[in-house]
């Protein structure tokens, strides 16, 4: 897939002229990451835009005492690290590659010298942190009002929206440590929630999978006015 094509599927540069965005591709960079390899840390430097070829980024927040919670997980086609390179600070949240990933690597030099023959992009700019804004405002919201199995039930439906099925079941490649992650949970209360749906025949957990039997189930669950509690569950 050559550079030109790659950008016409990112948000930031979807709907431009191929012969606009040829102007990038020289300045692109490839770069492979192994599944769990850090791409930056939070409070790194910025100055570099990624965006996913193949495989997956999850993006963390990190609290002062070690705390760690997933806020995003990214697919091939989406972007990440703009706003350190629009405003020149530092990196809000750390980025790993979740399985082996393979991005391409804009830096901030061009991209500046980009925006300023293109200003439109602006635009598109604004749309994708909006989007990102009502996410986080939305997670947000999740954590203050929701029990752990409902928020368990929204993320699994979150993730089981860029799966397949095969033979009728859903297959979501994620352990528990990445769901507590997730939902801003401890693993046990996340697991606790896990066999109380297995109980129901929504689900079933395996090692480093999560099989889902039973997805419209999973999205009852999921709804607000659907509110499964479990006794003495930590959130």
């Amino acid at each position: 897939m050559n550079g030109v094509h790659l950008l016409s599927n990112v948000p930031l540069f979807g709907g431009m002229e191929g012969t606009r965005l040829q102007s990038l591709v020289p300045h692109l960079r490839r770069r492979s990451y192994r599944p769990g390899q850090v791409i930056f840390h939070q409070d790194d430097p910025g100055g570099q835009l990624y965006i996913i070829v193949t495989g997956q980024v999850r993006i963390s927040v990190v609290s002062e005492d070690g705390r760690e919670n997933d806020i995003a997980l990214l697919e091939p086609g989406e972007c990440f690290g703009e706003v350190s390179l629009l405003d020149g600070g530092h990196r809000s949240a750390t980025a790993t590659a979740r399985v082996s990933t393979e991005v391409l690597i804009l830096l901030q030099e061009a991209f500046q010298d980009f925006l300023q023959q293109n200003p439109e992009v602006l635009g598109s700019i604004a749309r994708v942190l909006c989007r990102r804004l009502r996410n986080a405002d939305q997670l947000l919201g999740d954590m203050l009002f929701l029990d752990v199995p409902t928020r368990l039930a929204r993320q699994l439906v979150r993730l089981a929206g860029r799966h397949s099925a095969s033979m009728g079941d859903l297959v979501i490649e994620v352990d528990q440590d990445q769901l507590a992650r997730f939902v801003g949970a401890s693993r046990e209360s996340v697991n606790r929630a896990l066999r109380l749906y297995q109980s129901q025949g929504v689900l079933r957990p395996s090692r480093r999978r999560i099989i889902i039997s039973d997805f419209n189930a999973l999205q009852t669950a999921a709804s607000w006015e659907y509110r499964p509690l479990l006794q003495g569950l930590e959130t």
